[in-house]
């Protein structure tokens, strides 16, 4: 009978952890899809107008509101 038990357990603890992960990969609350500024995760680097290098934009950011 434990082992019914235990095998029960295994199961539903795995389809848990499966069905979460999933939900959060397909579809993620706004807090895990950008930073405070609000600026996606992964955004690719931006040209700066000033000397034309690229740079991250949350440097941008911090830059023009002059931190």
């Amino acid at each position: 009978m434990s082992k019914v038990f235990m095998q029960f357990y295994v199961w539903g603890s795995l389809l848990i952890t499966v069905l979460g992960l999933g939900y959060i990969l397909v579809d993620a609350p706004k807090s895990l899809r950008s930073d405070a500024d609000g600026v996606p995760y992964f955004t690719p680097q931006v040209i700066q107008p000033e000397t034309g290098k690229t740079v991250s934009l949350n440097d941008l950011i911090k830059n023009y509101r002059g931190e």
